[in-house]
């Protein structure tokens, strides 16, 4: 890619993010005069920007949205919520457009069509007469007759190489005469003038209503030069000038045709789909392919989606399997496919596709904000040295592997000891060096929570339910790959939380609150975790409702109902096709979005905590790793396999005698702290097909030795039969069809080279 072309789409989101912040605070404070100036800024930049590209419907667009914001701010108009919809909208498609630039570098063939139609909508929906009709963008020269141009093309032949063509718009400010400017002056000195054409902007009023003091003027104009000095000629009146290079062939009165966009490739993913559909609904499917073919058509269909970076949507697939599975019925995982299919059709309008582009990092206004110095880093080279950590990490492990066997030789002594010691060294160097990658890969969660007050405001007016966000520990950072984890999960639970937890207006005013609500997206640091939080002041969950829909849908029975404490019946709303609506929307009611939300956050090492008071509002804390560079690990062994458990969810290790195993309701437990606690073992779990002869080399009064999990569903036993080193390891997460197995979090290489499996101890238990 063109190094410029790479710098403006850098610049371009920045001023997207920015403007679109700005937008948003001045709905709150439609008079800040400082937020109406750096929308236009934002908007005029880009504009400008695009413009020298020759990125025509961009231009156009941009120059629309511009009128309209030089009416806000010169008073002859004012905001509302459909003008502001109508800018977002443009800022989307700009992002958009943006995305098919670096992908293809160029637009799409619709792409004049789509400008058209948001410039009408701009001017429909804002309502706004400009008093400043659509000028010619910076690249036409349609408004230059034939001689015009010929002539500036002779001209061009005769100037020194390197000397450029330049098509200026320039539109005076009404009010210029006012603000020292002089149009025709500035334009009488302009070095390399080759054409000029002045014109009326809207038609001359009757002499009797002329106003002499107001400029009328729309003066186009081509310039042969330098292109910082012809900038540099109208540097006092940036704001009202397009300034554009142009190929010289242009100015030809026949030039050659542009290249027409690239066509994309056919719709691969939506392929996928269409076959894993038509997989489901194939009729008499021998009983013992059920299972297999179910899975399959969730996996390729998953797949697929977060090739196209729809992750929560593939989980919500793994949901609605589960599910399916649960009833012996494909009809939950049929629907889940039908919805994705047909969100992913709709995509364009649906409410969060605009907002991944989008990456503002304050809710101040820019105006405000203290200017930063931060390196950009290219993610190949960081993703480069995270990788290298991880060998450097193997090559530690094989030599305390090689150090351990070579202390059962028969004389070790002379290289024992060398060994350890260089093996101390690597582990102080691999150290320092995660340190220092880790560094560079933290990142702000600001860049994710700045996302989502464009969402609040959608959602709300669409609901009818008024609502604020306030974010808080914006700068607490973590992870990269960790903060992009987080984007898909919080939707969800915005989206819940305006939806199911906040109440309408009336319901609020008859219960003594504001008529707004207030949804708080907090984030801070405890014991080495990040944590995130999202209360609002709604309703609270209705416990009742949530235990009797349990019972409906097969989660659990009345008896175990019975037991639950109020926590624990909360967290039943984060089980598969669990939902208290009583109808659905395309919001939520399905059952499967907060079940997703725990399978996206356990994925990456975390659990989810709830906490609601009825009628007071609910809270919701995602507990996640600061990191994903290193997890440590105990290696386990069941049935001759080797296995790794993650340290972070084993609360104990023990040894626990047979006679403190009792059987409860046909079921194995034991007593840990004053508390019953189940018992699995893990050969059992995972199905391994036992050693011949392993029952009788343990005998019925030898202790067992137990992992005690803690998760966030309550604590579990785990039976293995050794347990081994404790390690820091580089996690390698599954890919491809393994990455939908709930059992593993990901493999590792160890010391003597071979593969070990990470266990994912939070989906254990039966």
């Amino acid at each position: 890619m063109n190094a410029l072309l790479e710098q403006f789409l850098l610049e371009s989101r920045d001023l997207i993010a920015e403007a679109t912040r700005d937008l948003l605070a001045l709905e709150r404070t439609p008079d800040d005069g400082a937020l109406i100036v750096g929308v236009f800024r934002a908007f005029h930049t880009l504009k400008g920007s695009s413009g020298v590209f020759g990125i025509q419907p961009m231009t156009r667009m941009l120059h629309a949205a511009e009128d309209i914001l030089a009416a806000i701010r010169d008073g002859r108009a004012a905001t509302g919520p459909d003008l502001t919809d109508a800018l977002l909208e443009s800022l989307d498609q700009t992002a958009r457009w943006l995305d098919e630039l670096e992908a293809s570098e160029a637009l799409p063939a619709d792409a004049d069509a789509t400008a058209a139609a948001l410039i009408g909508r701009l001017h429909g929906d804002g309502g706004i007469d400009t008093a400043r009709p659509d000028a010619p963008m910076a690249g036409d020269l349609d408004i230059f007759t034939g001689d015009e141009r010929a002539s500036v093309l002779d001209a061009v032949h005769g100037q020194p190489a390197g000397t450029g063509v330049f098509r200026i718009a320039y539109r005076p400010d009404p009010r210029c005469f006012f603000n020292g400017d002089d149009p025709l002056k500035l334009l009488a000195g302009l070095p390399g003038l080759a054409a000029l054409r002045i014109s009326a902007r809207e038609g001359w009023p009757a002499l009797d209503s002329l106003d002499p003091f107001q400029c009328h003027l729309d003066i186009d104009a081509l310039v042969l030069g330098d292109e910082s000095a012809v900038r540099h000629a109208f540097r006092l009146v940036a704001d009202q000038v397009t300034i554009a290079a142009i190929d010289p062939a242009a100015l030809s009165p026949q030039p050659s045709p542009l290249p027409s966009p690239i066509a994309g490739a056919g719709d691969v993913v939506g392929a996928v789909l269409e076959e894993q559909r038509r997989l489901l609904a194939t009729p008499d499917v021998p009983p013992g392919e059920v299972a297999g073919r179910w899975g399959s058509a969730a996996a390729a269909a998953a797949n697929a989606l977060r090739h196209e970076g729809r992750g929560g949507t593939a989980d919500a697939l793994a949901a609605a399997l589960a599910l399916a599975q649960d009833r012996l019925d494909p009809k939950p995982l049929a629907e889940a496919l039908e919805r994705a299919m047909r969100d992913r059709l709709a995509s364009g309008k649906d409410l969060a596709a605009s907002l991944p582009s989008q990456q503002p990092s304050s809710q101040q206004p820019s105006s405000q904000q203290a200017s930063s110095r931060s390196l950009r880093v290219e993610e190949q080279r960081v993703d480069r040295l995270f990788a290298l950590v991880g060998e450097m990490i193997v090559a530690k492990n094989t030599l305390g592997w090689l150090a351990g066997r070579t202390a059962e030789a028969a004389d070790p002594s002379g290289i024992v000891r060398p060994l350890r010691d260089l093996h101390a060294l690597v582990e102080r160097l691999t150290r320092d060096m995660h340190d220092a990658v880790v560094r560079i890969r933290t990142v702000p969660v600001g860049q994710v929570f700045d996302r989502f007050p464009r969402l609040v405001r959608d959602l709300s007016l669409r609901l009818g339910k008024p609502a604020d966000l306030a974010i808080e520990g914006e700068a607490t950072s973590a992870d990269k790959t960790v903060v992009d984890a987080l984007f898909e999960p919080l939707m969800h639970l915005i989206r819940n939380s305006l939806d199911h937890g906040v109440e309408r207006p009336e319901e609020r005013r008859a219960r003594g609150k504001p008529d707004r609500a207030t949804v708080v997206l907090r984030a801070f640091h405890a014991n080495d975790r990040l944590v995130v939080e999202i209360s609002d002041d709604g309703g609270g969950i209705d416990l009742a409702a949530v235990g009797r829909k349990a019972v409906l849908a097969g989660v659990l029975d009345e008896a175990q109902l019975a037991l639950l404490t109020d926590a624990e019946v909360a967290a039943l709303i984060f089980a598969p096709g669990l939902s208290t609506m009583e109808e659905t929307s395309d919001l939520s009611g399905r059952g499967v979005g907060m079940s997703a939300v725990r399978m996206a956050i356990e994925r990456i090492g975390g659990s989810v905590g709830i906490r609601t008071l009825r009628h007071r509002g609910t809270t919701i804390s995602l507990e996640l790793p600061l990191t994903l560079a290193l997890l440590r690990i105990v290696t386990v062994s069941a049935r001759g396999r080797r296995f790794g458990a993650p340290l972070d969810d084993v609360a104990e290790t023990i040894r626990l005698p047979d006679s403190h195993i009792q059987r409860i309701r046909g079921r194995r437990a034991f007593t840990w702290r004053d508390q019953v606690v189940p018992l699995h073992p893990l050969g059992r779990l995972l199905e391994l097909p036992e050693e011949p002869g392993q029952g009788q080399r343990r005998g019925d009064g030898d202790d067992r030795l137990v992992l005690v999990v803690r998760t966030g569903g309550g604590v579990f036993g785990l039976e293995v039969d050794g347990i081994g080193d404790r390690l820091e390891v580089a996690l390698r997460p599954m890919d491809g069809l393994l990455a939908n197995i709930p059992a593993y979090l990901g493999t590792t290489l160890q010391g003597n080279g071979g593969v070990l499996l990470i266990l994912n101890l939070k989906e254990l238990p039966p």
